[in-house]
């Protein structure tokens, strides 16, 4: 799978910005520190981030300082980086970034925040471009001003990481899975003739994911994608057609992807997007992310392979952007 590959599915694309008031936005501002943020959701479906620093980045004539405020955020460090949940609540946020979620067809990006302003960029299909700014306006009186700094035709995903000053090198990780059926649900329901790609919303908390179905309209439509209650959401959404897709809101559990961002967030390595693709009844995998998390593969596939000794997986490659 190439880029080309997904951004065909979305036709859309804005970048939100914004700034909030906290001791952990004052010293990104401050010492010129740069957070990529990472979206995720929870089980009341409240949006919040966990925030991610290099401890590289922190001024060492300035460090005690810049580790007192980010002590109070209760941080776990480890692997080089510090990482911090952002519960939004705590900073009457949640309850736009929730509403942006919730409109059917976006998919939030990785965030980032340097100079003291958070960027998120997401994407959607046109045909909630209206939703999207209405939730944009009525988000006003949140923070300092939530608004939209670019909003029109999809530039690509890549452009995301423009979007957000992300300077480092992307890598793209594609994991393979040969017998993607023992892992039951739509993989056990979906006949080999069936294709399909997904991608997630957002990151979960729980074993129940989000997630935008993209089905090629020559396909039927598995039951399983139009009866969903057994993960303890009801129904699917459909959304629309676009290009050659029949694009399907859907809930999932996926207890093997779920268990590598799980094993991810514990290392405090992150992958900058998820993709997964349905094919000849073969499962791929793709994330999108940097050296960091390159750097702990071994030891993530190891421990997955472990908790799924059933699956055949394996990496097909590692190639630069």
């Amino acid at each position: 799978m190439v880029l080309q590959d997904i951004d065909g599915i979305f036709d859309s694309q804005a970048l939100l910005a914004g700034r909030f008031h906290n001791d952990l936005t004052a010293i990104n501002e401050k010492y010129d520190l740069f957070y990529l943020m990472l979206p995720t959701i929870n089980e009341k479906k409240v949006v919040s981030f966990y925030v991610f620093l290099e401890d590289d980045q922190i001024p060492e004539r300035h460090r005690e300082e810049i580790e007192s405020v980010l002590n109070r955020f209760n941080p776990v460090v480890k692997n080089g980086i510090w990482k911090i949940y952002l519960d939004t609540e705590s900073f009457k946020l949640s309850e736009p970034f929730s509403t942006f979620f919730g409109i059917d067809s976006i998919v939030f990006d990785m965030a980032s925040m340097k100079g003291g302003e958070m960027l998120l960029p997401v994407r959607f299909i046109s045909k909630d471009k209206d939703a999207l700014v209405n939730s944009v306006i009525d988000s006003a009186g949140y923070g300092e001003n939530i608004y939209l700094r670019y909003i029109g035709e999809n530039k690509g995903f890549d452009y995301s990481f423009t979007a957000i000053k992300l300077l480092e090198q992307v890598y793209k990780l594609t994991v393979s899975i040969d017998n993607p059926n023992v892992m039951h649900g739509i993989y056990a329901e979906t006949k080999k003739n069936i294709a399909w790609r997904r991608e997630s919303k957002a990151p979960h908390k729980d074993n129940t994911e989000d997630y935008i179905y993209a089905l090629d309209d020559t396909h039927t439509i598995p039951d399983i994608l139009i009866d969903t209650a057994y993960t303890g959401e009801k129904g699917t959404i459909y959304i629309g057609k676009h290009s050659n897709y029949d694009i399907y809101r859907a809930f999932f559990g996926d207890s093997l992807t779920n268990h590598m961002s799980n094993v991810m967030i514990s290392e405090n390595v992150y992958y900058l997007r998820r993709w997964s693709k349905y094919e000849d009844g073969k499962l791929f995998l793709y994330f999108y992310t940097t050296v960091y998390f390159l750097r702990l593969i071994p030891a993530i596939l190891g421990d997955t392979k472990k908790n799924f000794p059933k699956v055949n997986m394996r990496i097909d490659e590692i190639t630069p952007l």
